[in-house]
């Protein structure tokens, strides 16, 4: 007794075909596996068989009834005309006329090249058996049988031609599409760099990412960097099956621990003097810290040496030293030498006399500007009110953050749209402009 069969329009891998689902059938099963350019896919768990009128008129025989799921199916099997389907073992040879197909064989396979959007020859060679396509492509590797010989010869009767590179060829093609699904993230300092072949799918999930930037010059996108965007990148990698690799080009550093640390039992310790001294003219708490660890790290440079006997030519020394071997930035540098020049000169009240002490050429740079796009994703991300405030704040005035914590509401003048900046760097009141 015959069954019915449902039917639906699908698309796999670029090739449209009709879905089959019905009750298992062994004797209707084996009439559609004979059809030209029937599969079974494990995809849908189904049989697929090309999409033309020609599928239908002979699904009437095989089944009862033909359930169509949606209107595509339905039109082509109500619409006119008759084109039948070939049997895999009954080819009509007359009727082979057609484009050029390059094949070569080589350790018992065929190798062919034909028009990746001849429907009917892709669906033809997907029905030989032990076939396979490259990566939806029209490159094609086929198990070398007499049967298959024969079945190729009669099918592609007078198109076939030999092509020694089509191996070559394939790798090539076969590598170049294992590239589309590489992704390589680089860390660079606090974002990440995001390389691959242009893939929507990719780049709609990398516009996800919080300050997420194309550069044009690079050719590579941008976002910001921390644990959970990293992984957040290695999900979406995993889920898609791409292949992730991750390379970082953190600069090392190459800055040298002192020479004595601190809990050493021989470690000299900054003269109280010097402290006092520094808290009574009122710097600020940073600076006491680090001219203090700068001043202890010269006297334990000499600590060989008592502090009085520290002259001129110590102090050149150990300004090398910091150069030379520790390789320090230029800032570091300056903090060092006005430490020292601060104890011989405002603590023992010296002359001015170490003022030929070799200084860095001072260094400029180019300020990172975020551009309006990141501005907008850095405040738009930000849900607390209070918090997404302070940080237009921040970037419409260019308060400082210490500024910022000793701001009060009387400090702000609405009417003339100022802020009073209260005791900024260097002690000085200012007033910036309220935005």
């Amino acid at each position: 007794m015959k069954s019915k069969v449902s039917v639906s329009k699908v698309e796999l891998r670029g090739v449209t075909s009709i879905r089959l689902v019905f009750q298992y059938d062994s004797e209707a099963s084996e009439q559609i596996r004979k059809l030209n350019g029937s599969r079974w896919s494990s995809t849908y768990s189904s049989w697929l068989i090309p999409f033309e009128k020609a599928s239908f008129d002979l699904l009437k025989e095989i089944f009862a009834e033909i359930i169509c799921i949606d209107k595509e199916c339905q039109s082509i099997m109500e619409s006119p005309g008759h084109k039948e389907i070939i049997i895999k073992d009954e080819i009509n040879k007359e009727e082979k006329t057609g484009e050029e197909v390059l094949m070569w064989q080589d350790q018992g396979y065929f190798y062919l090249k034909v028009n990746a959007y001849n429907q009917k020859d892709r669906s033809y060679l997907a029905g030989i058996e032990y076939s396979r396509n490259f990566l939806s492509s029209g490159y094609w590797k086929i198990r070398s049988t007499e049967r298959t010989a024969s079945l190729l010869k009669a099918y592609f009767i007078g198109r076939l031609r030999k092509w020694p590179s089509l191996i070559g060829e394939i790798n090539e093609y076969e590598e170049k599409q294992r590239d589309k699904y590489k992704i390589t993230a680089v860390i660079a300092g606090k974002q990440v760099r995001v390389i691959f072949d242009w893939n929507k799918q990719v780049i709609d999930f990398l516009k996800t990412m919080p300050f997420h930037h194309w550069d044009p010059n690079n050719k590579w996108w941008s976002f910001a960097y921390n644990e959970k965007t990293l992984k957040a990148l290695k999900d979406f990698c995993s889920e898609k099956k791409f292949d992730l690799r991750i390379d970082s080009v953190q600069v090392l550093k190459t800055v040298m621990k002192r020479a004595v640390d601190y809990k050493d039992p021989s470690y000299r310790k900054c003269p109280p003097e010097m402290i006092d001294k520094l808290k009574n003219k009122r710097y600020s708490e940073s600076t006491i810290r680090q001219y203090v660890s700068m001043f202890e790290e010269f006297i334990n440079y000499h600590r060989k040496l008592a502090l009085e006997d520290l002259g001129t030519a110590e102090i050149k020394q150990f300004v090398g030293y910091l150069v030379q071997v520790r390789k320090v930035s230029p800032s570091y540098q300056n903090v060092a030498v006005n430490a020292i020049k601060f104890y011989y000169e405002k603590v023992l009240g010296g002359p001015r006399r170490f003022i030929d002490i070799d200084r860095p050429r001072r260094e400029k740079h180019l300020p990172e500007v975020l551009s309006r796009a990141e501005v907008i994703s850095m405040i738009s991300s930000i849900a607390n009110l209070k918090h997404k405030f302070i940080l237009i704040l921040l970037y419409s005035t260019g308060l400082r953050r210490g500024e910022l914590l000793q701001l009060r509401i009387n400090d702000i003048d609405r009417d003339n749209m100022k802020i009073w900046v209260r005791g900024g760097k260097g002690k000085k009141d200012r007033y910036v402009q309220l935005g």
